[in-house]
């Protein structure tokens, strides 16, 4: 459990520098490596192994303790010690601990926002008033607005490749 918390927070701190790059784990612990090869783990464990397997790890490698021998005296090093107050021996790990901090890149989220295709916004309309005579920034417009559903999925992507220059604000149509 220490070890899977400690990978998650490990790679949540360094994702400024990480993500997106090949990962490769390398750990003395066989249980981190099972847990993240395993399919079926308990809903807390399925959690941290979804905001771990968000990096684009490509290899998780167990090496045991007397062939790794850094992470084997990193991890013992510790295990002759009396515990003293302060030294983070009586801390554990909280089963939502990352919870407060959320998933940092989370690619499994899907939101969906109302469709504004049946009900469009009086500022969206004058906008596609104003531009009636010029189809470029009318195709931006619908495109900005989300008004061109029922076009062809060809069609919707070259608008929204013009569209990308552009942004409404105070009911004008900007050109970045």
């Amino acid at each position: 459990l220490l070890e899977f918390a400690a990978l998650k927070f490990g790679l949540d701190q360094f994702s400024d520098i990480i993500w997106g790059s090949p990962v490769e784990i390398e750990t003395d612990c066989q249980a981190l490596r099972d847990a993240l090869l395993n399919s079926k783990l308990n809903t807390v464990h399925a959690r941290w192994r979804d905001g771990i397997v968000a990096y684009h790890i490509i290899d998780v490698r167990h090496r045991s303790g007397v062939t790794n021998t850094a992470a084997d005296g990193l991890s013992r090093s510790f295990m002759t010690r009396e515990p003293s107050p302060g030294d983070g021996a009586e801390w554990t790990v909280n089963e939502d601990w990352e919870a407060a901090r959320g998933i940092v890149q989370d690619l499994f989220e899907v939101s969906s926002s109302p469709s504004r295709t049946n009900v469009p916004n009086v500022r969206f309309t004058e906008l596609c008033t104003r531009f009636q005579y010029e189809p470029l920034f009318l195709e931006i417009v619908d495109t900005l607005c989300d008004l061109d559903s029922d076009q062809p999925v060809n069609v919707k992507r070259h608008a929204r490749h013009r569209a990308q220059q552009f942004f409404i604000e105070d009911d004008k149509l900007w050109k970045i």
